[in-house]
């Protein structure tokens, strides 16, 4: 909800990573984006891997990640079909601005074990 949001917006300025909050926000964009054209679908695949969607205040200001990606998919949804090439290419540039170890301008911090399986999906 926007408060636990709003409080971990604090926290996480006071304890300078600031990245997790740009990651954390960027990721419910792109989440919102499939729920949003994929419904339910997407909500079953949620519910399977135990997906948590975080409900971010109003006035935030949709990632450049994220508003491609809702423009692919409207142009794609306006020729009646879906390219998921558009999805994956979102989650991969997420996946360079935030996770990728050797160039990611924010870099969050996450242990090997989270690391490794997504290095072997990206690479």
């Amino acid at each position: 909800n926007k408060l636990s949001y709003e409080a971990f917006m604090e926290f996480v300025s006071l304890e300078f990573s600031m990245e997790n909050l740009l990651f954390l926000t960027e990721y419910q964009q792109l989440l919102d984006v499939l729920y949003a054209t994929f419904e339910p679908k997407v909500s079953a695949v949620a519910k399977v891997h135990d997906i948590t969607r975080i409900q971010l205040p109003k006035n935030i200001v949709r990632s450049k990640i994220a508003e491609t990606l809702q423009q692919n998919l409207e142009l794609s949804a306006a020729e009646e079909t879906v390219n998921t090439d558009y999805v994956l290419r979102a989650f991969r540039e997420l996946y360079d601005k935030y996770i990728e170890a050797a160039n990611a301008p924010f870099e969050i911090n996450l242990s090997y074990q989270k690391r490794t399986p997504l290095r072997r999906i990206y690479h």
